[in-house]
């Protein structure tokens, strides 16, 4: 009796499991009650607002499209075009809440990497984002801000050149924005007018990369010089924009003062052609140095007394070695560079002419106190 008690509990384990197992196909199948269960939950939670609910709703809608992946059933059709959209809908509005949650944490913690990650995404993968400018310009400057201790070559980096330089297609295209960027990292200003203020930044940004990451120095300086056109942005913008482009002329000056330098030491100091040549190239980049600085403080004014005064002690020294030594008529001089148009920097370098070439000045000027950012 009991060998026959064991036998009957064995044969009704096999006929439960046999049941199950059926069940279980039966749920793959793809008709109204085979599709029944997922269908719901995602009808009933496709138009949520946490991410939760709104994964769930996803994971029934891939569910759905698996297991009718093959079907022909017109009856059926209705709703797996709806399943089919909702997969679409509900991929982007899940992204759209992960950048949310991701934009707002960076303002706190000012990691970006993050939200650039996820912008970047949206951007790519949904087309209703496609052109949004505000978008662009958050994902350029997160990236920016989470690529600021890479090297040149960082792909972070590179991507930060490459989408602002698409958001200024966008704006120059005639895009239209309250804010210009998205939370924290906005061109929005007060005074002013933030469309100039978003090109002068991005312009400025993208100088400044090429310029101290990348060491396409002769590149960025055209974005300097273009960024300093936009009247109605900050003028931090433009004041740094001048700045890095004297920074760019002081290094030209050095590099010929110190070859003049070494070769009329080494001439006995006695001058040859040329040396007299690399005096003249020098005193030319003086000349433009002094330019660029001169409407660094223009702009500047008395916001930084510290950069303003080093700013005047640096054109002072150029201006000293630009005229042997002089130093009257200084203000005089810087005025008149100022009253003409901004030499372009890509213009030939002409050589300043002496009919007495004179002895090389005791030091290089040095570098004026960058404004502060």
């Amino acid at each position: 009796m009991k060998s026959q008690n064991l036998f009957l509990a064995f044969a009704i384990i096999i006929l439960y499991s046999t049941t199950a197992v059926l069940a279980q196909e039966q749920t793959g199948v793809c008709d109204a009650e085979g599709i029944k269960t997922d269908y719901e939950n995602l009808t009933a939670n496709y138009k949520a607002t946490n991410i939760d609910a709104l994964n769930s709703a996803l994971a029934s809608a891939k569910k759905v499209k698996e297991i009718c992946k093959a079907s022909t059933d017109e009856l059926l059709k209705p709703q797996l075009n709806f399943v089919d959209r909702q997969i679409v809908a509900l991929q982007g509005k899940i992204l759209q809440l992960q950048f949310n949650a991701a934009a707002s944490a960076a303002m706190k913690s000012k990691d970006y990497a993050a939200s650039y990650t996820l912008a970047k995404e949206i951007l790519t993968n949904d087309a209703r984002f496609k052109n949004n400018v505000d978008l662009k310009i958050y994902a350029a400057r997160a990236a920016y801000a989470a690529s600021s201790k890479a090297n040149g070559t960082d792909p972070v980096l590179l991507d930060a050149i490459k989408m602002m330089g698409e958001a200024i297609a966008q704006i120059e295209g005639g895009a239209k924005s309250t804010d210009w960027g998205l939370y924290d990292l906005v061109y929005k200003v007060t005074t002013g007018d933030s469309r100039d203020n978003a090109l002068a930044g991005l312009h400025f940004t993208i100088g400044e990369l090429k310029f101290e990451k990348t060491g396409e120095k002769a590149e960025a300086v055209k974005y300097f010089v273009k960024a300093t056109t936009f009247p109605g942005a900050d003028k931090d913008f433009i004041v740094r924009g001048y700045f890095n482009i004297g920074t760019y002329y002081g290094e030209f000056f050095k590099k010929n003062f110190d070859e003049a330098n070494a070769k009329y030491k080494a001439n006995g100091e006695k001058d040859t052609d040329e040396t007299i040549l690399l005096y003249g190239t020098a005193k030319a980049y003086a000349d433009r140095a002094m330019d660029a600085y001169g409407r660094a403080l223009q702009v500047l004014g008395t916001d930084d007394k510290d950069a303003a005064a080093s700013l005047e002690s640096t054109i002072a020294n150029f201006y000293k070695f630009r005229f042997d030594g002089k130093t009257e008529g200084q203000k005089e001089y810087v005025a008149t560079l100022l009253a003409n148009p901004m030499p372009d920097p890509s213009s030939e370098i002409v050589p300043v002419k002496e009919e007495t070439p004179a002895a090389p000045a005791p030091t290089v000027p040095p570098a004026p106190i960058k404004p502060a950012n």
